[in-house]
């Protein structure tokens, strides 16, 4: 991988937030390999991640790990310079750092993409022009309670390196940095990659066996087939059901081959799709196995299958549909005959009694051109008036024809209710004063 490619790999990343260096690093085998370089160059080596946990470590100093991490204060300071040189330190660069026991500390970062996991560490050396303070680590044996001999012992055993060995050693170390960055990073990339690709993998399976035992449990006609050829690549038992065609005699064969429907059916459909995308509810005739003609509604809809056009297509059967559609349509033409004929008697009928009606009229008004008394009068004219209202009873029957027929014509008229009233009470007086025996109505209008 070329410096470009791990730039843009280290662009825009995910953090994986819970990934810690030994999760993604050989620690035995850089171990072997560090132990390889220090036994050639004699310059030791600590891999450390943030928590300060020394995962690999060579050539380490007596005056570290007998003295100055041996003891909790000192300690305190070499964690410390680990936390001081763990930060800010660019990628591929390193950071110097004179820790608080009077060592040179050396660190260059370890990065997951843009996340800082840990850090290559050249350590507890002196450079060759510059004297050891004999006074001043003497101070430090007495602060700390160190025996003081073996401690001084220790620092003249400290390896003096020149500052041009510590720039080379730290250029090779931040390259050895680098690489674990990069190879590390991709071989995340590569294992996150295979649980998402074993994720969307599995999700498909159980998109698959969803969508199968849909496919398979659906009541309705449901198959796919190609664009080009209308070949059947897949039905479901319901279209077996209802056509009557086994699945093995229908796949690679055409609705053309097996007569299912006309050459235009298959044509005008796939038209309609060109033209809005999809069809759906288009009627057709669906011709079975055993011959028999069913009505049937069809839905479709262009699909890829393999990376080639076909048409996914489900369609219903609406015979018993139809005919109910049918009955319905006779019924409600036989309700409407009969509303017609009803309304034809009503007219002829109120036409036949008008005439009697009027002849009656007339004779009550002859009546009452004769000698009657005024009580008699009275009679007649609410026989008259009763007549009268009979007539117009009889055009309101009249008008419920031209209502069906929509030619009725309303009209708003003022009205006498003094009259109305007064001839009311006149024509059921009679009766009235039959079924309440002394019982007198008074005509107060």
């Amino acid at each position: 991988m070329t410096q470009k490619n791990v730039d843009e790999a280290e662009t825009g990343l995910r953090d994986f937030a819970d990934v810690e260096l030994a999760d993604i690093i050989d620690v035995v085998s850089l171990q072997e390999m560090m132990d390889d370089y220090y036994a050639l160059a004699g310059i030791g080596v600590g891999i450390i991640d943030l928590k300060g946990t020394v995962l690999v470590g060579t050539g380490w100093q007596d005056i570290c790990i007998k003295f100055h991490r041996a003891m909790s204060e000192s300690c305190t300071f070499c964690h410390e310079s680990d936390i001081s040189l763990s930060s800010g330190v660019p990628p591929g660069t390193f950071k110097e750092y004179r820790c608080k026991n009077n060592m040179w500390d050396i660190a260059t970062p370890i990065m997951l993409g843009d996340r800082h996991i840990g850090n290559i560490f050249l350590g507890q050396f002196l450079y060759d022009d510059e004297e050891p303070d004999y006074e001043l680590f003497r101070a430090q044996a007495r602060r700390f309670g160190y025996d003081e001999a073996e401690y001084l012992a220790s620092l003249d055993r400290v390896p003096r390196w020149s500052r041009e060995t510590v720039r080379r050693a730290m250029g090779f170390y931040s390259k050895l940095a680098r690489m674990i960055s990069s190879a590390n990073y991709n071989n995340v990339i590569l294992a996150d990659t295979l649980t998402r690709r074993e994720q969307a993998e599995e999700t498909l399976r159980l998109s698959e066996q969803k969508y199968a035992s849909f496919f398979q449990l659906m009541p309705d006609m449901v198959g796919i087939t190609d664009l080009a050829s209308g070949h059947f690549i897949e039905v479901n038992p319901g279209f077996e059901k209802l056509t009557g065609w086994d699945k093995s005699e229908v796949l690679g064969h055409s609705s053309l081959d097996l007569g299912l429907w006309g050459p235009e059916v298959r044509a005008r459909a796939i038209e309609i799709v060109k033209e809005q995308g999809h069809l759906e509810n288009y009627e057709f005739i669906l011709k079975t196995r055993s011959g028999e003609k069913r009505n049937a509604m069809m839905y479709l809809m262009p699909i890829k299958v393999m990376g080639e056009d076909c048409l996914y297509f489900m369609a219903r059967d609406i015979t018993e549909l139809k005919r109910a559609e049918a009955d319905l349509l006779q019924a409600k033409a036989a309700a409407e005959s009969a509303n017609i004929a009803k309304s034809r008697f009503l007219a002829n009928m109120s036409h036949e009694i008008r005439t009697p009606m009027n002849g009656v009229i007339g004779m009550i008004q002859l009546l009452q051109h004769t000698a009657l008394t005024p009580e008699q009068h009275e009679f007649a004219e609410s026989a008259k008036k009763s007549g009268i209202e009979l007539i117009h009873l009889l055009d309101d029957i009249l008008d419920l024809s031209k209502i069906e027929a929509n030619k009725i014509e309303l009209e708003t008229s003022d009205f006498d209710l003094q009259p109305v009233i007064s001839d009311t009470i006149n024509l059921l007086s009679l009766s009235a004063r039959e079924k309440k025996g002394e019982a007198h109505f008074v005509n107060r209008c």
